[in-house]
């Protein structure tokens, strides 16, 4: 199965079991507030804000992609790629992680606002690409430790310890390392355990 096929099946799958609730946007429905935009709608929200989101034509256009890949000075792994550009998608969280939503209306804006969070960790070789249910820190694929496909494995980080660490030893690998938490062998892992949920 091609990575892109990956992705649509787990979002299906998480669409099928119910999982894609999340509060709707509210007008004049700007990209910069957070929700559900209504291209996205499964419906009419329900009265207290929720509604159903249903996955649409992707946004992230190659040229994002390549953009955060000159950031982070390396080439993402093929389902992390695949992840952002194969469809716009709501958040896909369980009680262990949560990966950000991919809105229509403003894709890459919850993992950029990650990534600028915690870009000292960038230049250690740890890219964030979600949060961390266990001890709510950042969720980073590690750089340099990628397998023979490309992919990498995932750890965490305690953000509590990233904060006294300080942003400047944050961007040195040999600091930081130590404090890596393993949470998956892979991005492919991550997606095993998601659809698991």
């Amino acid at each position: 199965m091609q990575a892109g096929e990956r992705i649509e099946a787990l979002t299906r799958r998480w669409i099928a079991a119910g999982k894609n609730v999340y509060v709707a946007k509210e007008p004049p429905f700007d990209p910069d507030d957070g929700g559900v935009p209504p291209a996205m709608w499964d419906g009419e929200p329900d009265p207290s804000g929720w509604v159903r989101w249903r996955a649409t034509e992707p946004r992230v256009a190659p040229g994002d992609l390549q953009r955060v890949e000159e950031r982070i000075g390396a080439k993402l792994p093929p389902l992390v790629r695949a992840w952002l550009s194969t469809s716009s998608i709501g958040p896909l969280e369980s009680e262990r992680l949560r990966l950000p939503a991919l809105w229509s209306d403003s894709p890459l804006r919850d993992l950029e606002s990650l990534l600028d969070a915690w870009s000292p960790l960038e230049r250690a070789g740890f890219v964030v690409i979600g949060e961390d249910g266990n001890d709510a820190g950042p969720l980073c694929i590690d750089l340099a430790a990628r397998d023979e496909w490309g992919d990498a494995r995932v750890v965490a980080f305690d953000h509590e310890a990233l904060i006294a660490l300080g942003p400047v030893a944050c961007a040195r690998r040999e600091m930081v390392a130590p404090l890596a938490q393993a949470r998956f062998s892979s991005f492919a892992a991550l997606l095993d355990a998601l659809d698991r949920s």
